[in-house]
């Protein structure tokens, strides 16, 4: 009877730190959400009437700016077509603020990002760039978005002017993400880790 009763009271005390670890994370995802939300709604075209509609590379690259990673006038600091992007930060090396600028290829290049990290979650300032293909209906320009963090869950943050984000922060879990933009008709040109030494 004694073994079943502590049972018991394990049980509840599980329950409980599960309830509480669970409570904890919902609270850190709108934390980032709203985060993301406020930076972007801050950034010099969500203020004017221009927006970022076809301006993936200028949503980018406003982010890493007002994030204190990316100075305005810096040469290789801003890609002139967005599938350039994350190639462009990793050929730098190193950004005018001084932070690494960690570059993979292919369309597994998150999947190196991870291993290299080995599973060391979170990670943050991840910049992506893709040409044509999948869901990325530019020819010419591709498309570039900035990874805002993954947490230790695996939940992918960021803002886009895709149908996924839709100009508003969102999560996604990675396989939601990779299947959104990694899919198989993708052609990832680059993922560059941005981070401190």
């Amino acid at each position: 009877p004694d073994n079943t009763a502590n049972e018991k009271k394990e049980t509840a005390t599980q329950q409980t730190a599960k309830e509480e670890a669970a409570k904890r994370a919902k609270e850190e995802r709108k934390k980032t959400l709203d985060e993301i939300n406020t930076r972007y709604q801050n950034l010099p075209n969500s203020k004017s009437k221009k927006g970022f509609v076809h301006l993936c590379g200028a949503l980018t690259f406003q982010q890493l700016h007002a994030l204190g990673i990316v100075s305005k006038n810096t040469a290789g600091e801003h890609a002139t077509h967005a599938k350039d992007y994350a190639r462009l930060l990793a050929k730098k090396g190193k950004t005018s603020k001084g932070y690494i600028c960690t570059g993979y290829t292919g369309n597994d290049a998150l999947d190196k990002l991870l291993a290299a990290n080995k599973g060391k979650l979170p990670l943050t300032n991840i910049v992506c760039s893709f040409n044509k293909g999948g869901n990325i209906p530019s020819e010419a320009e591709g498309h570039a978005l900035l990874i805002s963090k993954i947490d230790e869950a695996g939940n992918v943050y960021f803002v886009d002017n895709t149908k996924a984000s839709n100009y508003k922060a969102v999560c996604l879990s990675l396989k939601e993400f990779k299947a959104f933009y990694f899919k198989k008709e993708s052609n990832c040109s680059g993922v560059t880790h941005l981070h401190k030494p």
